[in-house]
């Protein structure tokens, strides 16, 4: 999986122009990029990461890697439930979701937390393909899939 600048720097070299040029259309720091190259910075805030994925035309999971690391299919599988479709986007008050539909939505701010964590978060939202609640049958549901949820 490339880093966040490997990311920037290869969407860069699509659309023709220098990482710095991209800091100085968005208004940005370059010394953003340079921190992001050398390492010193491992990430950006969520409006910075909006700004840049918005100006490139993707969305802010795609550019923070999360939409292939939701590891939801092996989860469904397993709980033996299905799901329609996943969205990354910018959440303000929730982690996740999930809608009536089917629809699983994540919270791209996941991608600066452990595996362990953003597991978690996509068997609570799965165990609402069986569960619409918050009952105690839909945390029995968590603890059978995910014993240490609590230790979280």
């Amino acid at each position: 999986m490339a880093n966040l600048y490997e990311t920037i720097e290869n969407l860069c070299l699509r659309k023709g122009i220098r990482p710095g040029r991209l800091c100085d259309e968005l208004g940005l720091s370059r010394g953003l990029m340079t921190d992001l190259k050398m390492g010193r910075k491992k990430g950006v805030n969520a409006e910075t990461a909006q700004k840049i994925a918005s100006f490139f035309g993707v969305s802010v999971g795609h550019l923070l890697g999360i939409e292939e690391n939701i590891p939801a299919d092996n989860y469904a599988n397993a709980m033996g439930v299905r799901f329609n479709k996943i969205s990354i986007r910018h959440q303000k008050t929730r982690w996740g979701s999930c809608s009536s539909k089917g629809n699983l939505n994540f919270n791209c701010l996941l991608a600066l937390f452990p595996v362990e964590i953003i597991d978690s978060v996509v068997v609570h939202e799965l165990c609402h393909r069986k569960h619409m609640n918050h009952s105690p049958q839909f945390y029995a549901e968590i603890e059978k899939n995910e014993p240490n949820y609590k230790d979280l």
